[in-house]
């Protein structure tokens, strides 16, 4: 009799336990699955990125830090590129990339602007629907138009500095989709790191 209870006793001790370590166990894979996935900081997205004071405009962004920027005054731009190389002398290398800004009264005009919010352009072959946004950095509120163009897709950003100059953000285009794809995602990132000064 002591025999069978003390059996009895240590099989319902051994299932007891076991049955608290599966619940434990399966506590455990809950939580951890309810638990949110890390989602890239702002920090991971301009990991490797630089900053830039554009002071005569007053302004000031991120951009990649294995590119170059350059002014000129004379365009009233400055250039944001992946290669060090001067256009006007050499070819176009194959996988070349810039971003440029400027406050050209025309360029940057409010006409412009409202053509291509229409879907046309004096300056660029336009493909397709123009699908226009808004990108906030900080409290400046940028109009953001996407399209394709012959070469693949584009971007045109519109926004005002403190000095009331309009400022018009793009891509260079007909330099290849996978660049032109790329050019626009580095300059959603551009954007929306400008701080006006």
């Amino acid at each position: 009799m002591v025999v069978i209870a003390v059996l009895i006793g240590g099989t319902l001790w051994y299932v007891f336990q076991s049955k608290s370590e599966t619940e434990k166990t399966q506590d455990s894979t809950r939580q951890a699955q309810a638990r949110p996935t890390p989602k890239a900081t702002e920090s991971d997205a301009y990991k490797g990125w630089k900053s830039y004071s554009w002071t005569s405009q007053k302004v000031s962004f991120k951009y990649p830090g294995d590119w170059f920027v350059k002014e000129d005054a004379n365009l009233s731009r400055v250039y944001i590129k992946n290669k060090n190389v001067d256009l006007n002398k050499e070819e176009t290398p194959a996988d070349f990339q810039q971003l440029w800004l400027t406050y050209d009264s025309v360029e940057a005009s409010k006409a412009r602007e409202d053509a291509i919010k229409a879907g046309n352009s004096v300056y660029r072959v336009v493909s397709g629907d123009v699908k226009a946004s808004t990108i906030k950095a900080g409290s400046l509120t940028i109009n953001v138009y996407e399209y394709d163009t012959t070469g693949g897709p584009t971007l045109e950003a519109y926004f005002t500095n403190k000095a009331g100059k309009r400022v018009l953000a793009t891509t260079s285009t007909e330099v290849g989709e996978k660049n032109q794809k790329d050019m626009v995602a580095n300059l959603k990132l551009l954007l929306a790191s400008i701080t006006l000064q």
